[in-house]
């Protein structure tokens, strides 16, 4: 929205008649309706005591693009919701991989145990099996 007709929006919200506006920034009639027409532009004092009578910001009167703002604010916001949820899924990608690794390891160490035990059965828990028994020394008995 253009600044002229943000000025006259203002004004008709706020209750005054360009003469009762021109008397509160002390300036003339005409000066307000050439604001309204677009002929000129209010003064950097002037838009200072407008922004503070309407109760908008400097930026609101100047920049005749607010919607794109509000949009490049979202665009932001939305940006920055991305990125934190980005983040908590990187986290938990991570450790879902940790834990995935721990576990991993903990089933190789036992397996490996395991087949140790099973190697190394006594002799009480082979008892009916057809085994062949094998000694060996590392020395040489003389008798």
């Amino acid at each position: 929205m253009e600044l002229k007709t943000k000025l006259v929006e203002l004004r008709k919200k706020s209750g005054l008649s360009q003469m009762e506006l021109a008397d509160k920034l002390e300036i003339s009639r005409q000066a307000i309706s050439r604001w309204e027409v677009g002929i000129a532009k209010p003064s950097t004092d002037n838009l200072t005591c407008l922004s503070r009578l309407y109760g908008v910001t400097l930026e609101y009167l100047l920049n005749d693009n607010q919607c794109e703002l509000e949009k490049k604010e979202e665009i932001i916001i939305k940006t920055k919701n991305w990125k934190e949820r980005l983040l908590k899924s990187k986290i938990i990608v991570s450790g879902i991989i940790v834990f995935l690794c721990f576990f991993t390891i903990i089933f190789i160490i036992f397996s490996q145990a395991f087949k140790e035990k099973d190697q190394n059965l006594p002799m009480e828990d082979l008892e009916g099996e057809d085994v062949e028994i094998i000694v060996q020394n590392d020395f040489d008995l003389e008798w």
